[in-house]
């Protein structure tokens, strides 16, 4: 009896062990190779925060619903962004291949969607930096709008009004209209004698899973940028 007893608790056990932790161990293994895979393609090594949804029995047919990838150090151009945060859907990749090779053959990404956001400060560091035309101006962000300031000498101070704008490849600012403090607005073309477009080198299209930059909003003390594929 008690012989009976300890194979049915081993078979039980062996059930549990193939049924549940095999797979675990599997998709984890899957997971990683996916996550590593991306993270060495697409150039995202520094991004801290990397999440897989799935269901096993899709995983295992070679398909993740959703990764979901933050990031804290992305660099554009000179540019560091605040935080980056990527969803792509819909992965499909060679399940066989990842597991003998340990790297994951991806066969296609369905929609990817990106939320990019820019500091003022960092903004500002850059114009500073990369704009010796703009040395003594000083971006201002606020809800749908972005102001420049700077003293002119003999005249006063002079604020002009800009909106971004995709030009090219490049995302740019560019003037709407200057005010000086004493006078009413001087209008656009004004604006262009006293400052140009402000080219912030954020590239439109050169973006991870084919996205392009699709809107622009500007807030309280930061830009927003969206993309997608």
């Amino acid at each position: 009896m008690k012989r009976w007893c300890i194979i049915a608790t081993l078979v039980i056990v062996l059930g549990v062990f193939f049924a549940i932790i095999v797979p675990t161990i599997v998709s984890y293994s899957i997971e990683k190779t996916v996550i590593d895979t991306i993270r060495r393609d697409y150039d995202l090594k520094d991004c801290a925060y990397v999440r897989v949804d799935h269901s096993y029995p899709a995983l295992f047919r070679g398909k993740i619903e959703r990764v979901y990838i933050e990031c804290t150090k992305s660099e554009f151009n000179g540019i560091k962004a605040k935080s980056v945060v990527i969803t792509v859907k819909d992965i499909e990749f060679d399940v066989k291949k990842t597991l003998q090779t340990r790297d994951a053959v991806i066969h296609d990404i369905g929609m990817a969607k990106a939320s990019i956001v820019v500091s003022e400060a960092e903004i500002n560091k850059f114009i500073a930096r990369s704009h010796d035309d703009l040395k003594g101006w000083r971006l201002d962000l606020k809800p749908n709008e972005v102001v420049a300031s700077a003293e002119i000498e003999m005249i006063g101070k002079l604020d002009v009004s800009f909106r971004p704008r995709l030009k090219g490849d490049r995302l740019v600012l560019e003037p709407t209209e200057a005010k000086f403090a004493a006078t009413d607005s001087l209008g656009l073309s004004e604006a262009k004698n006293w400052i140009g477009a402000i080219g912030l080198d954020l590239p439109v299209s050169d973006l991870p899973f084919n996205m392009k930059i699709t809107k622009v909003l500007v807030q309280d003390n930061q830009m927003l940028v969206n993309a997608g594929n």
